[in-house]
């Protein structure tokens, strides 16, 4: 066993000399055995030992026990002790989650606690063959693709390292037993009210009977080869990403959906989940329902659909685009955002609103209009000019139109996004709007060839 771990370490490059390791140690034989090999490991490795207990407080005595057991047991060994102890109440509010699964995100945020306060650049989980078998046999059977049966990673995060991932419990017993090493046992291994201990206690031993008496390696084996292979595929991903120009490092995330749409099945889905996870909110990852919800948003009839995703996620669907971001809070929301002020003329006037300003300015002659610069006949204008946000009912005269058109129909042929719209600053003067930056100028202001008064008027 001792050749077979030092094969995996030195595999996955987990300890290199000089390293501080920290081993999660409950007390059990297979955390008793990987504290044995690292230790005895030391001299050759030239890396450090610090031994670590988390203390869950969820077996009375018995967790006491074992607190008691590993105190023991490092100072056997001459090492030092490190410990956490799960607070009283932190694993009864679940929010939908096992707990199992609570425990086992307090148990890392304590390793991570721990690993900072002493200087630790490596934690050893005693994870065993057996465990990633029964963790990839659970993850297939709920469902999942590569990402999940890949199963538990033999190193995570640079930090989080699994040396017995390729030992068997067999191997471990035999060692123990071989070198007289004691441990505890935890009586809740026994109990079948954990999904996880009757994959273990019942499904896996039958499905080795019936099926493959090795069967425990053959799905090592395939959570290896599905490491790989997503690795790979995780390399694609990114190359796509960078063909489609998507950015994460800014929030929210934009997808051009004419590009998205070129990629195969496989491909749209990796990109979505990676936008949906790009994105800094609460929550788990988010999984396939996710991506297939956005999928469907992507696909459907609606071109400004929005679909709520959870932990203050959304994906909108805005015309061409696909659009990840936070979910704003209703003061952040554009909906109701008003402003209305006179405009300077000539001069500047701020839009403090939309954190923008309006330049207007006579010139002897009209230029090149762009999307925040229009030249306009003054003497055509009536009345005060004003710069505001869009009003229900609100209707300009496109150039070179006779008749007039709604500017909700105006900013839909335009796919501007109806949280946009509140934002985008309309000139008026007292008898209609005038111009609408970017998209269009009335007109009945345009610059004609025997207009004497220009104004240039520009959003900057």
């Amino acid at each position: 066993m001792f050749a077979k771990v030092l094969k995996t370490i030195k595999k996955y490059g987990m300890i290199d000399p000089g390293e501080r390791v920290g081993v999660a140690v409950s007390g059990g034989s297979d955390s008793v055995a990987l504290l044995t090999v690292l230790h005895d490991l030391v001299p050759r490795g030239g890396f450090s030992l610090v031994v670590v207990h988390v203390h869950h407080g969820l077996r009375g005595a018995e967790s006491d026990r074992d607190a008691d057991f590993v105190k023991t047991l490092a100072d056997g060994l001459g090492l030092p002790l490190a410990t956490g102890t799960i607070p009283p109440g932190t694993l009864s509010d679940g929010g939908g989650a096992s707990l199992e699964d609570r425990a086992r995100r307090e148990r890392y945020r304590i390793f991570d606690e721990i690993g900072k306060l002493h200087g630790l650049t490596k934690m050893a989980l005693g994870h065993t063959l057996d465990d990633q078998a029964e963790t990839v046999l659970m993850k297939f059977l709920r469902g999942a693709g590569a990402a999940g049966l890949r199963g538990m990673l033999p190193v995570r995060d640079g930090f989080f390292i699994r040396p017995l991932l390729e030992t068997t419990r067999r191997e471990i017993q035999e060692f123990l037993d071989k070198r007289g090493i004691l441990y505890v046992t935890d009586s809740t291994n026994e109990d079948d009210c954990y999904l996880r201990n009757r994959i273990r206690r019942r499904v896996l031993p039958e499905l080795a009977e019936l099926v493959n008496p090795n069967l425990a390696e053959t799905l090592e084996r395939t959570a290896e080869i599905f490491r790989d292979e997503e690795d790979w595929l995780k390399e694609m991903t990114n190359s796509a990403a960078d063909r489609l120009g998507l950015r994460f490092d800014r929030v929210p995330v934009e997808i051009d959906l004419a590009k998205l749409r070129d990629c195969n099945r496989a491909l749209q889905r990796r990109l979505i989940k990676l936008c949906l996870n790009s994105v800094p909110v609460g929550g788990p990852e988010r999984g396939f329902e996710h991506v297939e919800a956005v999928l469907s948003l992507v696909e459907g009839d609606n071109p400004s659909g929005r679909l709520d995703l959870g932990g203050g996620l959304e994906a909108r669907r805005e015309y061409d685009r696909l659009v990840v971001g936070r979910r704003p809070e209703p003061d952040e929301t554009t909906v109701g955002t008003s402003f209305s002020c006179v405009a300077r003329c000539p001069g500047v006037t701020p839009i403090d609103a939309i954190a923008r300003s309006l330049s207007l300015e006579m010139v002897d002659k009209a230029g090149a209009g762009t999307a925040g610069i229009a030249f306009m006949d003054m003497d055509t204008i009536d009345g005060l000019l004003t710069v505001r946000n869009v009003l229900p009912g609100d209707r300009i005269q496109p150039l070179g139109m006779k008749g007039h058109k709604k500017l909700k129909s105006l900013f839909i042929d335009a796919k501007v996004p109806r949280r946009l719209r509140c934002r985008i600053p309309l000139l008026a003067d007292a008898r209609s709007i005038i111009w609408v930056p970017g998209i269009c100028l009335s007109e009945r202001v345009r610059v004609r060839k025997e207009t004497r008064a220009v104004m240039k008027a520009e959003i900057v």
